[in-house]
């Protein structure tokens, strides 16, 4: 303790925890993990690269065991000690300090430093990372003088900084390897071949499974000996897949609501709703308020009035989600059931489209719109068909428009060509993050940015109200208020909350491996012995 008194710095949440430092399991008290073995994963799709920063989430699952992040979490999103042993925050919120473990390393032996971390939040994580400029421009300077401590000097005080320390937001990358090069053309991102997290890759069968081993000099030392990703793009071979034994783990992102059904009431199967408590999603269905008539706010509040939300979530989840009320998961701490949201009612939508000036025509319809959707996704694609039914059923000439992931993604994002298109957004960890969806200065043309064009700068004195707040009480309040006008201004449709499930055979131990959808590390998990 002198030494925070000697700097003047109070210790973070779990101070007893974290000064003490040590390796923190997530395995049940009861269970005595066992050295060894193999976790065989299961995931819908091949990494098309292993680029640290990728956003591709079959990629993401990958690099977590790879690369450190400065703190992990677990299933209730606190933090424990990762390459990060300590931490301290200021009493005015505006400096964080974090104590590095002693002799970590890269796998080509040289030391993992405080230079890296300062490489990482300088030069890769803003520009790669798309949520990066949002999430750390509060940053002024980071202090890397001692190789073993990184100081981070906010601009002003920042609640959600210490819940971005995570394999997602915040992968801590050797500067040595990627200093002045093109990340992804990057030949340490196609081969993995330098890397510092708890494993490293064995071999890579392009086509059919990636293996990696025990990492003999990481820092987090794994109770695994290896683990296998095997590359399954078919639902239902995953769960078959998962039932013979051909793989222990199904993570939350390869469990679709439709394959539920497959695995309940298996003995040898463990299917829960965890692993997702950060990245808990809503459905997002958003207006171009670019154009007529989605610049009418009484158009777009019409439209959501039009939408059965309750049939939507049962329909799409096969009633294992409810309806949303907003733009922040109901599992969210920022969500509050005093929200009010849009009742379904088809005669009150089509007089307030009469109000609003676009009463039915001739031909019965009022006006002619295209909704995006990804047949591939499954989520996607079901919703967007009963929104379009909706819209149909109050005199609008809805219709889909099926697009490939990577002209969905121009069409949405970079070239605002759509009437309305969907996302899924993640902001359960913290409602600060719905700050790139919904923010004035989220507006360009970039990928997971404010594609509505939706600005509101009472919202973004709240963004900013609650995030230099540190009661968490307080928070909440200013982000109900935040909630309430966004869902007033109905710059987007939110039919349900989007939760995923892991499924895992019973011999496997410490899951929750993270709150992050199986991006998180596997350090901790542990397989019985057969």
């Amino acid at each position: 303790m002198a030494l925070l008194e000697h700097r003047g710095l109070r210790a973070a949440l779990l101070a007893t925890t974290i000064l003490f430092g040590g390796a923190v399991g997530f395995a049940h008290a009861a269970d005595e993990p066992v050295k060894g073995g193999e976790l065989k994963v299961g995931i819908f799709a091949e990494p098309t690269t292993l680029m640290p920063l990728s956003q591709d989430i079959n990629v993401q699952i990958v690099v977590a065991q790879l690369y450190p992040s400065l703190l992990k979490f677990d299933g209730k999103i606190e933090p424990h000690p990762y390459l990060a042993k300590a931490w301290r925050v200021s009493e005015d919120g505006k400096t964080y300090e974090f104590d590095l473990v002693e002799g970590a390393k890269w796998s080509d032996g040289k030391p993992i430093t405080s230079a890296d971390v300062k490489f990482s939040f300088e030069q890769m994580i803003p520009q790669y990372q798309p949520a990066g400029k949002a999430n750390f421009g509060v940053i002024e300077s980071i202090d890397a003088s001692n190789p073993a401590t990184v100081v981070f000097k906010l601009k002003r005080a920042y609640a959600p900084f210490l819940s971005l320390m995570n394999s997602l937001y915040a992968p801590i990358v050797p500067q040595h390897v990627y200093a002045g090069t093109d990340p992804m053309k990057n030949e340490n991102s196609l081969s993995g071949a330098i890397t510092g997290g708890p494993f490293k890759i064995k071999e890579w069968i392009k086509g059919d499974h990636l293996t990696l081993e025990r990492n003999p000099d990481a820092f987090a030392s794994p109770n695994l000996d290896a683990v296998t990703f095997r590359f399954i793009s078919d639902a239902s071979a995953r769960m078959l897949a998962l039932k013979t034994g051909a793989v222990d783990y199904l993570p939350p992102s390869a469990m679709p609501y439709s394959s539920l059904a497959m695995l309940e009431g298996d003995s040898n199967i463990k299917l829960e709703p965890i692993g997702d408590e950060a990245a808990a999603k809503v459905l997002t269905i958003g207006f171009n308020m670019r154009k007529a008539p989605f610049d009418n706010a009484k158009v777009r509040q019409a439209i959501s009035h039009a939408i059965n939300n309750d049939f939507v979530a049962a329909a799409v989840s096969f009633k294992h989600e409810t309806a949303a009320v907003g733009p922040l998961n109901s599992n969210s701490w920022g969500w509050d059931s005093s929200l009010k949201g849009y009742k379904f009612d088809p005669d009150l939508a089509g007089r307030m489209l009469d109000e609003a000036g676009y009463p039915k025509k001739a031909d019965g319809f009022r006006f002619a719109m295209t909704v995006n959707t990804r047949p591939s996704v499954a989520v996607f694609q079901k919703a967007n068909e009963i929104v379009v039914q909706n819209l149909r059923a109050v005199g609008i000439d809805a219709s889909l428009r099926p697009l490939e992931s990577a002209p969905y993604t121009a069409s949405t994002y970079i070239d605002a060509d759509f009437d309305v298109s969907s996302t899924a957004w993640i902001s359960a960890f913290d409602p600060n993050n719905l700050v790139p969806l919904y923010a004035c200065e989220s507006i360009r043309p970039a990928p997971y940015s404010n594609f509505m064009a939706y600005c509101n700068k009472e919202v973004d004195e709240l963004f900013a109200k609650g995030a230099a707040e540190q009661d968490q009480a307080k928070r909440k309040a200013i982000y109900v208020e935040l909630q309430q006008k966004i869902i007033d201004d109905a710059p987007a449709i939110w039919p349900m909350n989007w939760s995923d499930w892991s499924a895992y055979r019973v011999y496997v131990h410490g899951l929750p491996a993270g709150p992050w959808d199986g991006r998180d590390s596997f350090s901790d998990l542990w397989v019985e012995a057969k």
